[in-house]
């Protein structure tokens, strides 16, 4: 991210301290803008600048869409409904290239704890982290998507015994 001065095009108006995202884009915030000279543009195209006065220019985060890409891993049965996350292809819509944000956390749990194939796994607790995540809200925060159980095997069983038992029929 850089800091500078931005400058409007055509305006004279000085945003200060303008920070940017790794697209290049403002950072969501507010920055205190003051009038400069009217630039030799807007003047050489006859426009006579008036009216402007120093203020806050806001910058509100962008909200995101649809989140994308969440799968949940396959696993062995366990007793339990918790169900494993991979968040490595998941994509967020509407976010801009270039700037550094990643989808993290986010909870997974399988809709019962049976083996199964193609089980409905409900995400909760998503959220975003990176350098540029302060300029985005999440509208988002939870998914759906499907993974297996598979049967657990029973290897060995112990604690059995045989007695013998002898009856008469009459």
């Amino acid at each position: 991210m850089c800091s500078s001065d931005l400058a409007l095009a055509g305006a004279g108006t000085q945003v200060a301290n303008a920070r940017y995202s790794g697209s290049g884009q403002l950072n969501a915030g507010s920055y205190a803008i003051g009038l400069s000279q009217p630039s030799a543009s807007a003047t050489a195209l006859g426009y006579e600048l008036s009216g402007i006065a120093p203020g806050t220019l806001t910058v509100t985060p962008a909200m995101l869409g649809t989140v994308t890409g969440v799968t949940a891993r396959d696993r062995i049965y366990d007793g339990s409904t918790a169900a494993g996350l991979d968040l490595t292809q998941a994509r967020l819509e509407g976010a801009r290239q270039g700037d550094a944000l990643q989808l993290v956390g986010g909870t997974g749990q399988f809709v019962d704890k049976h083996a199964g194939q193609g089980k409905t796994v409900q995400v909760t607790g998503l959220a975003l982290a990176g350098d540029d995540a302060a300029n985005y809200v999440l509208a988002q925060t939870g998914a759906t998507t499907t993974a297996s159980i598979t049967p657990a095997t029973v290897t060995a069983v112990t604690g059995i015994r045989s007695e013998e038992h002898t009856s008469e029929i009459q």
